[in-house]
This record gives structure tokens, sequence and C-alpha cells, in this order.
């Protein structure tokens, strides 16, 4: 890096000098923020030397992203090589020389978490070294009400019994139990409920709606379409609150949902092309029972995955009627083992649980759940099979 940047921090207008290789001062420059942010990330990567001060985390991250090499020196230690009255151009000339003394250890550019972190302890020093002042206050009030109450922050609240308008409370020492609030459960001063708010009240009611209506057109002999209904009582509801339906809409994780539609869909057509059934006959003619159970398994578990478990079901479960009915396995056991394969693959991501799990997740934390839900599904893909057909099938063929 042949050239050094010195910059003297401040709200609205920093003061830049720009050094050679040599240390001499070629260029000095006043910017306002915007412009001092387009310079760290226009300029070619160089040194930039600032005091570890106010927002000067901020900058050095932005001007590590950018490229450049950031030395935060104290500011104690930058102040004897001030010349003359200290001024923002004085700053950057004794930012240039200190920078040269090797006696000088720099501060480490602190990232976000560490930053939030310091403030989160600085916050709660500071609100511990109020907390007598706020409780002498407190009491201050009460007494005002007639409420004497006991010296400590772990004396006893509410008074016992004892303590009245015309009665002193127990003193310290007399009670450690810690100073606990009413429950507004409790007595006749409990607070009251919050009531149900109206948009609430509408989405029970749609839920309840849906439930009925899936009972009634099934009792009529239709088959209800559950994901067209879903939609249309989502869509009285975006019309009965536009701006919750709004946020809603859109914390909604649309690629996953376009995903498992997709993936549900192409199992859908493999069903009907036949292709389902082709696998489960070709492992009954496999001849070896054990083998047959174990590969019948190891399907359900793979097209479970990437579907939704209570919707194939259905359709898996006929696989294994064949080898349950030549009876050389218990139907019981191989009925039971298809059921536990396929259930037990639904956290994959792929699938409706683990997708909701993986949608309904930070957005930070959503590509490690997403690989960690992988992991466990195309694992129980695997092992799923072997373990219970070990445990359910096997017994019976001995």
């Amino acid at each position: 890096m042949s050239s050094t940047i010195a910059v003297d921090l401040a709200k609205t207008v920093f003061q830049v000098a720009v050094g050679n290789r040599a240390g001499r001062i070629v260029t000095r420059h006043r910017f306002s923020r915007t412009q001092f942010e387009q310079l760290l990330r226009t300029t070619p990567p160089a040194q930039v030397v600032m005091e570890a001060c106010g927002t000067a985390h901020f900058w050095g991250r932005l001007a590590q992203d950018a490229g450049h090499r950031v030395t935060l020196l104290p500011p104690r230690y930058v102040r004897p090589y001030v010349r003359r009255d200290k001024t923002d151009r004085a700053d950057t000339d004794a930012l240039l020389e200190a920078l040269r003394n090797p006696g000088i250890a720099p501060v480490p550019v602190k990232s976000v978490a560490q930053q939030e972190l310091v403030a989160l302890h600085r916050i709660r020093d500071q609100w511990m070294a109020t907390r007598t002042a706020r409780l002498n206050a407190l009491r201050g009030v009460l007494r005002e009400h007639g409420l004497p109450c006991p010296r400590g922050r772990r004396a006893r609240w509410p008074p016992s019994p004892s303590c009245s308008p015309t009665r002193r409370c127990p003193s310290r020492g007399a009670s450690a139990t810690p100073i606990v609030a009413p429950s507004p459960e409790i007595g006749p001063g409990a607070a009251p409920r919050t009531p149900f708010r109206f948009n609430q009240i509408a989405t029970i009611v749609c839920m309840i709606g849906l439930l009925v209506t899936v009972i009634a057109v099934s009792m009529s002999g239709m088959n209800p379409d559950i994901g067209v209904l879903c939609f249309a009582f989502g869509t009285v509801l975006a019309l009965i609150d536009p701006t919750a339906g709004t946020q809603a809409v859109a914390r909604i994780d649309w690629s996953t949902v376009l995903l498992v539609g997709g993936i549900i869909t192409f199992v859908g057509v493999l069903q009907n092309m036949g292709a389902v059934d082709l696998l489960g006959e070709t492992a009954r003619n496999i001849g070896a029972p054990l083998l047959s159970a174990l590969v019948i398994c190891l399907i359900g578990g793979l097209v479970s995955a990437f579907a939704s478990t209570t919707g194939i079901l259905a359709a898996l479960v006929p696989l294994a009627v064949p080898l349950a009915a030549s009876e050389d396995v218990a139907g019981w056991a191989i009925i039971c083992a298809l059921a536990v394969c396929s259930s037990i693959v639904d956290v994959s991501p792929f699938s409706t649980v683990g997708a909701t799990l993986a949608a309904t997740s930070a957005a930070e934390d959503r590509p490690r759940v997403t690989m960690l839900l992988t992991r466990w599904g195309m694992s129980m893909v695997v092992l799923g099979p072997l373990v219970l057909v070990g445990i359910l099938v096997l017994p019976g063929t001995l």
C-alpha cells in the first residue's frame, strides 16, 4: 500500500490528510459523510489511520470492506504528537506521526456483535449504578401514602399483614425474599384480561369455517380441495385487515412454498404414471422377503422426504400389500415399518413440515436450519428402514 490516509472523525465534516510512502502529506481535504464514504469505496487500497473514538469501528469496518488496512490508535497516545493548538488539521498530522511509532499498540476493529455486547454491558452497568437511587425514590413515594418500607433491595414486597399505614414493616434482615410484584390473576385488584381483537376473532372464525366447509363438502360426496379453501379464507382475512395481510404476505417464504409445491406436483405425476407402483412391484419380485421389505421402506422414506407424509401415505401403503399378502412377512410389521419410515423423514426441508420449520426460522439462521434438516432427513431415509426392518420385520421371519 503506497499511501496512508489519516482521518479526523466527526459527525458531519471529516478532515482527511493523504501521506505518501515517506510520510509526507500530499493532499488535504474536508469531506461530508457521503463524500467520505465515497472516498473509501473508490480509493485504491491504502492504509487508513484513525483515532479509536466514537464511530471509529463503524468507519473501520466500512474501510476494511473496501479493501483498506485500518489502524485505530488510542487518542491518549496521539495527543502528545499534536503541535500547537488542537485542530482537525493538527489531529491528522499527529495521526501520521504517531503511526510511525512502533511502540503504540493499535486497537482492533470490533465487529457489530462485539459492539452490541459492549453496549449491553455498559447499559447494565449504568442501570445498576442508579438502582439505589430508584429504590429510594420509590420508598419516598410509598411513604407519602403512609406505607413505610424496609431498607434493602431484597426487602419483602408486598408488605406482610403486620405492615399498615400506622405500623412499621419488618426491618431489613427480617425477610430475605426477593421483591415480587403481585400476580395480576389473584385478588380483587387483578388486572383485566386483554380482549380479543377483531382480526383475531376473524381468524378463529375462518379456521372454524374451513373445518366446517371441509366436513360438509366431504359428507356431500365431493372431494374438497383444502388448498383452494385455505387460499380463499386467507384472502378473506387479508381483505378484513389489509395492513396485517400485507405484512403477512411479505413474510412468507415464497421460494420454499414453490419448492414444496413443485416437488409434490412431481411426486403426483410419478404416481399417476405408475412409477411408484412399478417400484413396489419390482421390490416384491426380488425374492428375498427381508430385502423386499427393506426396499419398500426405502422407497416410502425417499418419496415422503420430498412430499407430505399425510398426503402420500395412502399411496405408499399399497406398496406393502402384495408383500404382506404373500405371508412371507407379518403384514402388520411391514405396514408399521413403512408408516414409521415415512414419518421420521418428514422434517426434511423438502417436505411440508421441514419447509414450514425452515421458513419460520430467522433469516440469518435459515441456511443452518436447512442444512441440519437436510442431514437429518437424508440420514433417516437410509437408517430408518434398516433399523425398523430389523426391529419389526426380522423377528417375524425367524
